[in-house]
């Protein structure tokens, strides 16, 4: 539903900003777009507070529908772009555009370049708690080629890869590049993945978007843990398949979400579900990769702090 009806100014860009209870941050959000002249597109994802409203009150158009998850709602952000032919940059709801004239709109006039590019990223500044700042800039042979280098490199762990600060091009949107709704984490790379099988893939070392260390962002819940390995599984049952550069960068990326939800899960006293562990382990052996000794020890302590808790005999 549009619940703003305002009209929105004619723009080459539109920045897509998903949202669901973040009547915090919003407003932060959209200023920091409309502050450098582009159109904020606020798309509710079934928020519980006064999200919508406040989105409304500063400015953006406001779509809201109920809570599917971010890659849906990302989605029906691109599908306004696809009707107005616009490019779109994503900005997530608690996040800000850098105040750089480096920053968004450089950025977005890369995917009007010569060659023109499918997608096109930079770095971004993440404002930590105590308020101290880091830059995490992509890797520095990507930024002196302007491009991604290999496709696979999208799919690697050592990549610093954002949905938020991300743009597409209309040609991308119009031939058809969505989100993986099935995607909670690792949904931007997997965008980018199917980018680069569109065009190229433009890569800047200017920052373009300040993250801010939120608190519930930097909560490991069990739930979300899971999740997020669920997720780097469906990457590689997705994509191992399509070659070596692929199997290998998956490898490593699923070999360290294992072994670090097995972590995070045992000094919660938790373990691995033994349906996903089964999936891991099968994702890993699709991509030649097999559990490694420290990612078991984690699991078996793991249940072995579940069993105690429960007042169950130790597992063997």
């Amino acid at each position: 539903m549009l619940i703003q009806s305002a009209e929105t100014p004619d723009s080459p860009a539109i920045v897509i900003i998903p949202a669901h209870n973040a009547a915090r941050t919003i407003a932060r959000a959209i200023a920091s777009v409309m502050n450098q002249g582009l159109a904020a597109l606020v798309v509710d994802d079934g928020s519980t507070d006064n999200t919508a409203s406040l989105a409304d009150a500063a400015g953006a158009q406001v779509l809201t529908q109920l809570n599917s998850g971010p890659g849906a709602a990302r989605n029906r952000g691109l599908a306004v772009a696809a009707a107005r032919g616009a490019h779109a940059l994503f900005l997530d709801a608690d996040d800000e555009l850098a105040r750089s004239p480096d920053g968004a709109t450089s950025l977005l006039a890369l995917l009007d370049g010569a060659d023109s590019p499918a997608a096109a990223f930079g770095g971004h500044e993440q404002i930590q708690a105590n308020g101290h700042a880091k830059h995490n800039l992509p890797r520095a042979q990507w930024v002196s080629a302007g491009r991604l280098a290999h496709r696979a490199d999208a799919l690697g762990t050592d990549a610093v890869f954002c949905t938020t600060g991300l743009a597409l091009s209309r040609r991308a949107i119009t031939d058809g590049l969505r989100f993986d709704e099935r995607l909670w984490f690792g949904e931007d790379r997997d965008l980018i993945y199917r980018a680069a099988a569109i065009a190229s893939v433009a890569v800047t070392g200017h920052i373009i978007v300040r993250k801010h260390a939120e608190a519930d962002r930097l909560t490991a819940s069990p739930r979300r843990t899971a999740r997020w390995l669920s997720d780097v599984c469906l990457l590689a049952e997705l994509h191992g398949p399509a070659g070596e550069a692929e199997r290998a960068a998956l490898r490593e990326q699923l070999s360290w979400v294992l072994k670090n939800t097995c972590r995070v899960l045992a000094r919660q006293g938790q373990c691995v579900d033994t349906a996903l562990w089964v999936r891991a382990s099968r994702a890993l052996t699709l991509i030649g990769g097999s559990v490694s000794i420290a990612t078991r020890k984690w699991c078996w302590l793991g249940r072995l702090r579940s069993a105690r808790a429960r007042g169950r005999p130790a597992p063997r």
